[in-house]
């Protein structure tokens, strides 16, 4: 068995790099890492699984607190999951799926280079590009790197199962995160080849194979996706290719582990930029003249390598242990001179424990703790107009976080308590190897302990109330330290981590038709990290702590089954967001709402079987004016956007699912992205117009009698 785990491990290892053009000496660097696994392995691999229950799987220290997936309700957290439909992954980006989810608003859905952008309850919607203030993870792996930031990029939709959303505050279980989690899930293991295409009528299309065998106790899933995107924007392209493999190994009744290669590689990812209000209305589609100029855009690359285990020696004991480790190659070209060229090397480690007693009294004690630390080298270069000029700066950063996490649940009749506490330690610092302005090195040191109280309360069958209050933390990224706005190098000593508390309390009612889902919540921030850009550098965005901040919200779902194949589902978000004090540096006044959220949000989906030949959904989402500056001086329309798919069904081809979707369907949705105090007031990214998709699936059965 050992055998086949290393040959297992170091063929996968060899293919990706190989696959994505690394080279011998990165594949050595590799078999290293590799070595450094094994022993770690060695070390903390003895590991559990119950076969019957497949849940587990996805199971890791950063899940604990909702791991018992058949009482999902019994929970004081706000938590919510969803598999997905071909009108979610027959996409060219992310935005449909995370749209559908309560509490969550994404953006950017069509720029390769600057990646999605995901805020929830406020959180997050700071970033310029990417995730921050998130915590994300992919199959229990957690895609969000020790100083808060996520990029999505390395993900393909094909290999998207399903969702869990928890928008409650926990940064008392899962650390630097204000805004909650997002877990995401492949594909399940399946003997089974499957082909999967999509093109669109704007000329995007995707590649997929995918492939799973069990020989005995050993199950291997395997999936390869190229994504070629194009809209309609000028100077807007890019590529992106995946590779996604999982191994798990069941040895006897009470070992489990589970192995993942993961890589890719993007080559290209243009940047249109954005346009002032006059310009987009005179040409929505046009690049803006900077981009062009300097030729924005980035390149990335990278390999993620984890190993999961899980042992119980009895019904009582649990040990999880995560470890993983990442390699991330990024270049990036900015619309300015000065520092426009960003070369960036990152390195990722990490490890989680984490041990479960449950009593016989009903009580359960999770003790744990969580250890990474990323290193990122980063280069800066004159850009002379697409071409990387001289170095301007060159710098080592560190970020190490250390922690102990610890829960514990009871449950007394209908009721159910939990407690959490986690106390954090951060450090980061700054190593300087650029000498021709002088050596500017840093250390900053962080500690944090967060707590939460929470209470479920069984009032009839599949009707519970919760409430829970908690602490929020979320310290400064990497990238928002070193963008100086005074353009020196080194950390920016002004920047400190935004701290909340938060309140909140729900309902959920699960029937076999029909559930509801509703949360109240009230928090308070300090210390607000807010965004901003500068004249002569449009395209880099500066942070400072704003004023306090005060948000209250409501989300709620219902969804109604009228068929085993035909649902109805209805969301709803509402955000107060609101400055709670004057700040005279951006001209906040006390009573200005926060950026780029909308006060309403609506999201309607219908999935309507015809005849059982087809399946006919339609996804419309509504939302109201937005600011778009702290000063509320500026705002965006209220936008409405509709999508269709049609799905074949199994009574018409049981190895094939066909159909096409319908996007931007009546083009009422002008906008993809909103960028807050922009420079220049260029606060406007279009979508593209009325276009149509077309996809296919078919699989090749490799089992006639699957487990």
């Amino acid at each position: 068995m050992l055998l086949l785990f290393n040959k297992n491990i170091l063929l996968s290892i060899i293919l990706t790099r190989i696959y994505f053009g690394y080279g011998l000496p990165a594949i050595i660097e590799e078999m290293r890492t590799f070595f450094l696994f094994f022993t770690l392995f060695i070390i903390f691999g003895p590991v559990l699984f119950c076969q019957k229950q497949d849940t587990l799987l996805y199971i890791t220290g950063d899940e604990i607190i909702f791991k018992d997936y058949k009482n999902p309700d019994e929970k004081p957290w706000n938590v919510n999951r969803d598999t997905t439909k071909p009108i979610d992954i027959f996409q060219s980006n992310f935005d449909k799926l995370f749209n559908r989810l309560p509490g969550v608003l994404a953006l950017n859905g069509e720029n390769t280079a600057q990646d999605i952008r995901i805020s929830m309850r406020g959180f997050g919607s700071r970033s310029s590009f990417g995730i921050r203030g998130i915590k994300m993870y992919f199959d229990g792996i957690p895609m969000t790197s020790p100083d808060g930031t996520t990029q999505t990029d390395e993900l393909s939709l094909f290999n998207i199962s399903a969702v869990t959303i928890l928008s409650s505050a926990l940064s008392s279980h899962l650390g630097n995160s204000g805004g909650g989690t997002l877990s995401l899930f492949s594909q399940s293991y399946e003997k089974k080849i499957s082909l999967l295409s999509r093109i669109n009528t704007l000329g995007a299309y995707d590649l997929a194979l995918q492939s799973g065998f069990s020989i005995k106790k050993v199950k291997n899933q395997l999936s390869l996706n190229h994504h070629h995107f194009k809209s309609k924007r000028d100077h807007s392209f890019g590529l992106n290719s995946v590779l996604y493999n999982k191994t798990s190994f069941f040895i006897g009744k009470k070992l489990y582990s589970e192995v993942i290669i993961h890589g890719y590689y993007s080559p290209v990812g243009k940047d249109p930029g954005a346009l002032n209000r006059q310009d987009f209305e005179n040409s929505p589609y046009q690049a803006n003249p900077r981009n062009l100029q300097y030729t924005a855009g980035e390149k990335v690359n990278g390999v993620n390598l984890s190993v999961k285990t899980h042992l119980s020696p009895n019904e009582k004991i649990n040990f999880y242990t995560t470890i993983y480790h990442k390699i991330r190659v990024f270049e990036g070209f900015l619309p300015f001179r000065s520092g426009g060229v960003s070369d960036l090397k990152r390195n990722v480690s990490g490890i989680i424990n984490l041990f479960d007693y449950k009593t016989n009294k009903n009580i359960t004690l999770s003790l744990g703790q969580n250890f990474e630390i990323q290193n990122d080298h980063r280069k800066r270069f004159t850009n002379n107009e697409g071409l990387k000029g001289a170095l301007d700066l060159h710098q080592t950063e560190n970020v190490l976080n250390f922690s102990f996490f610890q829960k514990l649940k009871s449950s007394f009749g209908k009721w159910g308590f939990y407690k959490l506490l986690r106390q954090d330690f951060y450090r980061y610092h700054l190593s300087d190897s650029f000498t021709g302005d002088g050596i500017q090195e840093g250390k900053i040191w962080f500690g944090k302990l967060n707590g939460s109280i929470g209470s479920q309360y069984k009032l009839i069958n599949d009707w519970h109330l919760f409430t829970n209050l908690g602490t929020g933390f979320e310290v400064p990224t990497l990238n928002e330290f070193t963008n100086n706005p005074g353009q020196n190098p080194g950390f920016n000593p002004n920047l400190k981590p935004e701290k909340s508390i938060q309140f909140e309390v729900g309902s959920t009612i699960n029937k076999t038709n029909y559930s509801f889902s509703s949360s109240l919540y009230l928090m308070f921030i300090n210390d607000l990290i807010s965004g901003y850009e500068l004249e002569e550098t449009p395209g880099r965005t500066y942070y400072k702590n704003a004023a306090e901040m005060k948000r209250s919200g409501m989300e709620l779902k219902a969804e109604y089954h009228y068929s085993s194949s035909s649902s109805l589902a209805l969301l709803y978000d509402y955000s107060n967001f609101v400055f709670s004090d004057n700040f005279s540096q951006n001209m906040v006044i006390k009573g200005n709402s926060q950026p780029l959220i909308p006060k309403h949000k609506v999201v309607f989906i219908s999935n309507t079987s015809i005849k059982s030949f087809f399946t006919l959904s339609a996804q419309l989402v509504f939302q109201n004016p937005v600011p778009l500056n702290d000063e509320n001086t500026e705002f965006s329309p209220s936008l409405w956007n509709i999508n269709l798919s049609l799905v074949s069904e199994n009574r018409i081809c049981s190895k094939a699912v066909f159909g096409f979707t319908a996007n931007n369907l009546f083009n009422t949705n002008p906008y993809s992205n909103f960028r807050s105090n922009a420079a220049a007031d260029r606060y406007f990214e279009a979508a593209s117009p009325q276009h149509f998709s077309f996809f296919i699936r078919y699989h090749f059965s490799l089992d006639k009698n699957p487990d």
